[in-house]
């Protein structure tokens, strides 16, 4: 168990992947503010995985929140 603050827990990049399918799958059962919560959690471990964009986008459209998903 980690000693740190959680605002300095890092995340490993491996992680995103995990955080990413969780995502999906609750997008898919029609969990869109979880699938954002997830998405957003595999972005922080990874800036750069495209794929959790994509995710965190459709799961803003669902919501109605299109200005936020552009």
């Amino acid at each position: 168990m980690s000693s740190l603050p959680d605002s300095q827990v890092r995340i490993s990049p491996e992680a995103s992947r995990e955080f990413y399918f969780e995502g999906l799958f609750c997008g898919r059962n029609g969990l869109h503010e979880e699938a954002l919560g997830f998405f957003a959690r595999a972005l922080e471990a990874d800036p750069g995985f495209a794929l959790a964009w994509v995710g965190q986008g459709f799961a803003l459209g669902k919501l109605g929140r299109y200005k936020e998903e552009i």
